[in-house]
């Protein structure tokens, strides 16, 4: 802080000037511009910011004026004027296409019921591929859902890198089993969920979970469409998941069953990546779905 403070003083940002044309953000700091700014005072009195300037764009709109300039369409403060114009209200010809536009925003701190953005994303999923269910683990979704247009970057920044994809028929028991995998500390101690963010975000199905002692959970009740899941039954279930964090044993230490993991296999989705997986799911609904409330945690007594 001592740092900062003397960097930001009206004597420490006169000394980083050094006679060269500098502007301060600090409203209480007072430097004279110097000569080379007389041409854009007018930017600096309405305290205007290029907030970004990527070199393609300046290139791209130089290189435009500069050319107006020659053919005499305007004089030197004319093409200053369509500069700022124009790079102020920048549009790249090569941005990418808006896939879709969302209408609602969803958050991706982990609340009472667990985390909106990511059940959003599991229930799009879901819904989209006409699957039962669907399980999401290691923290699939990776920011916010905002409102707002999205691009196919954006649809990309909202869901974890490198997740794999598994679609196929469990019974009851079988998930089950995969839930107790995802959430119970083990017989040597070692622990799936170190922290909230890691439950698994479940579409379709609802779960309890015990907290036994601040960061150790215990699974509880499962239901599917508010009844208990039938452990005879047989559900088509999307895995959506990386298996790294949960089964290295300086992390979390939990490797799947062996029998679950070889059927699990069966299941890979390798035609598309879950990036990919995600992109055609949104051309189906159009929308981030709605998010549900998918777990319910009970605190030890």
């Amino acid at each position: 802080m001592d740092v900062l403070l003397a960097v930001f003083s009206e004597e420490g940002q006169k000394h980083v000037a050094a006679g060269t044309s500098v502007l301060s953000y600090n409203k209480e700091v007072k430097i004279a511009p110097t000569h080379a700014l007389e041409y854009v005072q007018d930017c600096i009195k309405s305290n205007h910011l290029y907030m970004r300037l990527a070199s393609t764009e300046v290139f791209a709109i130089s290189q435009d004026v500069a050319h107006k300039m020659m053919l005499g369409e305007y004089d030197a403060k004319g093409a200053y004027e369509d500069f700022n114009a124009q790079i102020t209200n920048y549009k790249n010809p090569e941005a990418e296409e808006v896939l879709f536009t969302q209408k609602t925003a969803y958050s991706n701190d982990f609340g009472v019921h667990g985390s909106p953005a990511a059940s959003s994303l599991m229930n799009t999923l879901r819904e989209a591929n006409e699957d039962q269910i669907a399980i999401g683990y290691a923290s699939v979704a990776s920011s916010p859902v905002f409102a707002g247009d999205y691009t196919m970057q954006q649809v990309k920044w909202i869901m974890t890198f490198r997740n794999a994809l598994y679609c196929g028929e469990y019974t009851g028991a079988e998930i089950r089993r995969i839930m107790d995998w995802l959430v119970n500390v083990k017989e040597d101690g070692s622990n799936p969920v170190h922290h909230r963010n890691q439950m698994p975000v479940t579409s379709g199905m609802e779960y309890t979970v015990t907290e036994t002692e601040r960061g150790k959970f215990t699974l509880g009740d499962i239901t599917v469409n508010g009844k208990p899941l039938d452990d005879n039954a047989e559900y088509t279930v999307l895995l959506v998941g990386a298996d790294t964090y949960l089964e290295h044993p300086t992390f979390c230490n939990c490797p799947m069953p062996e029998d679950l993991k070889n059927k699990r296999e069966d299941y890979y989705v390798n035609d598309y990546t879950s990036q990919e997986y995600i992109q055609i799911a949104l051309e189906k609904t159009g929308q981030f779905l709605e998010p549900t409330e998918y777990v319910t945690i009970l605190q030890n007594k």
